[in-house]
């Protein structure tokens, strides 16, 4: 398809208008833009004080260009206003979200099962850490190290795997069945109509490890010096003993978590000097072992053919298996 045909189908000047019930049952007027138009900041603030704040704000923006902070000093807790605020005015029985899974599966969750399963989550959070702060001179630092463990139940994720496109339940891969086998090879379908991205539920997952950083600031002479280090070390596994589910891994003899890395280390310096201003960062993530299979493997189950989604992937993450370096330079 030519760049040109592409700019037509991005070509668009139909208007929708809402019916008549859906204007009086939205939860806004026309006459919000007069409003905003006339007092923008007292606009802003209007509708800032619909929600719960545990600290009001001291000024409504803090605008230098280009860079602007909204509700300055102001602090809120964003899951109570998500949830339990609705639970404590007499919501919790609304429905908070509605899910449909592609193979037919659905869930309807309301506000109060929602907190519910938050508060659960946030129960599983653990986490312990030390501070101590460093001064010399004029130079100023603060060292925090912190270990964690994170529990989860019930955690959704995308995979790339292989499914049967009528029933749209998944296929093992390493020990299809017979059924599978013979819908495979009958020849009625091709590769593209027995994969793709599917939400799964991963079950239960822990990810533990130890994060330490080190931010510091102070002066060289007439030049400013603020600096971060750190290092997280993670170690995210599955507790999933569906073999079906391990079937599409890259590596099935592990159970680590798709698409993590174990290590991370970062380091940012920036220098300031009357108007001038120089940074330089670099990161490193350690090697991805483990990925969706079906981006490295044959997808094409005849002997006779080959069928890659990103040929010669395999190959390359075999020999570039050391990690991730990225360098990045601003002023």
């Amino acid at each position: 398809m030519s760049s040109e045909s592409f700019e037509n189908l991005s070509y668009e000047d139909r208007t929708f208008p809402p019916s008549q019930s859906f204007i009086d049952n939205a939860n806004t007027k026309s006459d919000i833009y007069d409003q905003a138009n006339k007092d923008r900041l007292a606009f802003w603030e209007k509708q800032a004080n619909r929600l719960s704040w545990d600290k009001k704000w001291d000024q409504v923006v803090d605008w230098q260009l280009p860079f602007a902070k909204w509700f300055v000093g102001g602090k809120l807790n964003a899951s109570f206003n998500c949830l339990d605020r609705h639970v404590l005015e007499g919501r919790g029985e609304r429905v908070a979200f509605h899910f449909e899974g592609e193979p037919g599966d659905t869930r309807t969750i309301t506000y109060a099962q929602l907190l519910s399963e938050v508060c659960k989550t946030t129960n599983a959070l653990i986490e312990l850490g030390i501070k101590q702060g460093v001064k010399i001179g004029s130079w100023k630092g603060m060292l925090d190290v912190a270990a964690f463990v994170n529990e989860y139940s019930n955690m959704m994720e995308f995979s790339f795997i292989y499914f049967n496109p009528i029933s749209q339940l998944p296929l093992n891969p390493i020990n299809p069945t017979p059924e599978d086998i013979q819908f495979l090879t009958n020849g009625q379908y091709n590769v593209a109509d027995w994969v793709g991205f599917q939400a799964q539920n991963a079950e239960k997952a822990r990810i533990t490890g130890i994060d330490i950083s080190f931010n510091s600031s102070g002066k060289l002479g007439n030049v400013e010096l603020i600096s971060l280090l750190g290092y997280t070390y993670m170690n995210p596994i599955s507790l999933n003993k569906d073999p079906l589910y391990a079937a599409n891994f890259s590596d099935p003899n592990t159970n680590m978590l798709k698409y993590r890395f174990k290590h991370l280390a970062k380091a940012d310096i920036e220098a300031n000097y009357k108007q001038l201003s120089f940074g330089a960062s670099c990161r490193y993530s350690s090697f991805m072992s483990n990925i969706d299979r079906t981006f490295e493997d044959d997808l094409d189950p005849s002997l006779t053919s080959e069928v890659y989604i990103l040929p010669g992937l395999t190959a390359y993450r075999q020999k570039y298996n050391k990690g991730n370096l990225v360098f990045d330079f601003r002023e």
